[in-house]
């Protein structure tokens, strides 16, 4: 079992937590845009953690930032995630999963869709599909 360390948000991380699980009430595709070192991973395992029981991908597009997703979300308390990334044991039936943009790519069909996802990157359509494809529901991009 892990140390939990008990997250301390800063007052503008808190606020976009907020506005992001009020994104979540009416779309189910959300992206959490913020400059390099704002802690945009801290801040989407802090909402990860309110949705625990959903199916949940981190989405990132290097290496380093799958270790340091997987790292963030044991600290947090969540020790039950998987990871899509070569090297890497697949199990598609954990609910939660940090992802390899690349790896997700050719892995896409065989994961349940996720109910939320967050995305490290700057691309707005990863993947190269439209996630609304994902959702009967509008997503923030149509």
């Amino acid at each position: 079992m892990h140390d939990i360390t008990p997250t301390k948000l800063r007052d503008y991380q808190q606020e976009l937590i907020d506005e992001t699980a009020e994104a979540l009430r009416d779309h189910r595709s959300v992206i959490l845009q913020a400059p390099t070192g704002a802690g945009k991973t801290e801040m989407a395992v802090e909402i990860a953690r309110k949705y625990r029981d959903q199916i949940i991908w981190f989405v990132v597009h290097r290496h380093e930032l799958i270790g340091q997703t997987s790292r963030a979300l044991k600290r947090a308390g969540v020790d039950c995630h998987g990871v899509v990334a070569p090297r890497y044991p697949e199990d598609p039936t954990i609910k939660m999963q940090v992802c390899s943009i690349a790896a997700l790519h050719y892995r896409f069909k065989r994961y349940p869709a996720p109910s939320y996802w967050t995305n490290a990157t700057t691309w707005p359509r990863p993947l190269g599909r439209s996630w609304s494809s994902l959702s009967p529901r509008q997503n923030c991009w149509d």
